[in-house]
């Protein structure tokens, strides 16, 4: 049976961690947040690596060394990444002969990154997908292994393109772990396009809608930064600052 050493965090890190379980995949070390100060609020990966006995490895910090540790002591042959906040080195890939894989939801090559649900709608992208791919040791990069498509609506904002960017995610999951639960080795198809990486800060200067009389700008603006707890779009006039918000944007998450 394959052993699996799992690293994520975030809501849809914390789900793909249960569908792993439920798979009864041989989970043998976990590495997450621990505490509830993040965002989503939650440790749910820690709690229920606890409750099962397997070791946990805080994320906070860049702990290899000690998760290198339990790849040997555990005989750990496959690590599956999701959403977890650090780029693992040669040597920790090198250390499971590079069986190793990570979720990122946005397709790849051209999405790579971060804030990439708020570039699609400024983008104008019509379709998008989740991708499952093989790690190497840089950001989003390694051979694609599961790929879910799924259409851009014209309504579609940053938010609810996340929502469907996630539930596509958990199918190309799905797919990974019955792979592996039934000892297939996952595929894997060289990445084509064009690549394209955007950085943390890559969406703060886009934020302002420069030219509100135009219908288009103010409604892929307002519609890419629909994001709640952060800062819509936004116009300046008489030097200040109002924010623009989507009719149809789900009142009940406003900040």
């Amino acid at each position: 049976m394959i052993r699996i050493l799992y690293l994520g965090q975030k809501p849809i890190g914390e789900k793909c961690f249960s569908l792993l379980v439920r798979e009864e995949i041989a989970l043998c070390c976990a590495g997450s947040n621990t505490g509830n100060a993040a965002w989503w609020k939650s440790d749910r990966v820690r709690q229920e690596a606890s409750a099962l006995g397997i070791p946990f490895v805080d994320n906070a910090d860049r702990h290899e060394d000690r998760l290198l540790e339990h790849i040997e002591n555990l005989g750990i042959h496959c690590i599956i990444s999701v959403q977890h906040p650090w780029i693992l080195s040669k040597r920790l890939l090198d250390a499971v002969d590079n069986f190793a894989f990570n979720l990122h939801c946005a397709p790849l090559p051209e999405y790579q990154g971060y804030n990439v649900c708020n570039h699609a709608i400024l983008n104008g992208e019509t379709t998008f997908a989740s991708t499952i791919h093989w790690m190497a040791p840089a950001v989003d990069a390694g051979d694609a292994a599961f790929v879910e498509s799924f259409p851009v609506d014209a309504t579609d904002t940053a938010w609810s393109l996340h929502g469907k960017a996630q539930a596509a995610g958990l199918r190309a999951f799905g797919r990974l772990a019955a792979s592996l639960a039934q000892g297939r080795t996952p595929p894997r198809t060289a990445l084509s396009g064009s690549p394209r990486f955007y950085s943390r800060q890559s969406i703060v200067p886009l934020r302002r809608v420069v030219h509100p009389e135009d219908a288009l700008e103010l409604d892929r603006k307002a519609r890419a930064f629909w994001f709640p707890p952060f800062e819509p779009a936004y116009i300046m006039a008489g030097g200040r600052k109002f924010h623009v918000i989507p009719a149809d944007a789900d009142r009940n998450l406003l900040p």
